[in-house]
């Protein structure tokens, strides 16, 4: 009679049991009705954690020092400041002696501009040679062969005096040619040698001294002829060294 019961019971339960249906623990346990043993692991999260309850995590002690990392930071914010400062001040080197470049560039133009102006305004003040015709004596006289111009002296802006033209002194009755004017006179004794012929193209050579009184002498030498003496391209300084 009481097994009867017992199996009656146990059959009905299970009939119930199978009218609702299988439930979960989640739908069987009451909220907030258990401990944490009783708990599934990774099922807490921090909206059912009150932090402000936890302890301190060994882990975090370096957490501390964060404000000291954060000074850090703002060390490393001043090193790079302090780069950017060098930087900055490379950078106004670098410009400040692009500047100077630029400045010595300008004044090397300016210099050689200047130096060019100085030159084109000596260019501007060199004026032609002034010749001076000079005046033969004792039967000298400017040849009649080719076209030599008039026998005849002049300075240059340097000091130089040159001679021009050429001379006929088969009539001549002594050497002394001319007196220069006092422009071409130099300082002391000049010995010049000029190129002569006796007119049929037999080359001589005729030796002329000028003295600083301006006094012009033909020496030709032993046997030549002074039918043409040449003066192109004979010159010398009045200045001195």
């Amino acid at each position: 009679m009481v097994v009867a019961t017992l199996a009656l019971i146990v059959a009905l339960s299970g009939t119930a049991a199978a009218a609702f249906g299988p439930f979960t623990g989640d739908q069987i346990v009451k909220k907030h009705s258990l401990s944490g043993s009783r708990l599934r692991n990774h099922t807490i999260t921090g909206t059912q954690v009150n932090l402000n309850a936890l302890g301190k995590v060994p882990g975090a002690t370096n957490a501390d020092h964060a404000t000291s990392a954060d000074s850090a930071t703002t060390g490393g914010s001043a090193t790079s400041a302090t780069n950017a400062s060098t930087a900055d001040s490379a950078k106004h080197a670098s410009t400040a002696d692009s500047a100077t470049h630029a400045s010595s560039a300008t004044s090397a133009t300016h210099a050689s501009s200047a130096d060019t102006a100085a030159h084109a305004t000596t260019a501007d003040s060199v004026t032609a040679i002034q010749w001076q015709a000079l005046t033969l004596v004792n039967g000298w006289a400017s040849t009649s062969l080719g076209n030599f111009g008039t026998v005849s002296c002049g300075q240059d802006i340097q000091g130089f005096v040159h001679l021009h033209g050429a001379l006929d002194g088969s009539a001549s009755t002594n050497g002394t040619i001319a007196t220069l004017p006092a422009v071409c006179r130099p300082p002391g004794f000049v010995w010049l040698r000029a190129a002569a012929t006796d007119g049929a193209f037999h080359p001589d050579v005729v030796d002329v001294q000028i003295d600083h009184n301006g006094v012009m002498t033909a020496f030709p030498a032993s046997g030549a002829s002074e039918k043409f003496v040449s003066l192109e391209g004979l010159t010398y300084t009045v200045t001195g060294p």
